[in-house]
């Protein structure tokens, strides 16, 4: 039993000196960081590097108007 006690009391005041491994450093980031391309919420950079909406944006003329061939809401004279 004397045995058993100073084997618990060697090893458990080992404990105490025992270093744990430092955790390692975090990787270091990339050089560039993309932030939004910097064209804002809602748009992205074409392969021109020109800002465009994310998503085409389609808008009905209002009731008794239509859209002429340049995309303008022209009345209806039909």
């Amino acid at each position: 039993m004397k045995m058993l006690i100073a084997a618990a009391v060697v090893s458990l005041g080992g404990l105490g000196l025992a270093q744990a491994m430092p955790v390692a450093p975090a990787p270091a980031d990339g050089i560039v960081t993309l932030a939004a391309q910097g064209c804002g919420p809602g748009f992205h950079r074409n392969p021109a590097g020109h800002c465009v909406p994310d998503e085409p944006v389609v808008r009905g003329c209002r009731p008794g108007f239509r859209r002429d061939a340049l995309g303008r809401c022209v009345p209806d004279r039909y």
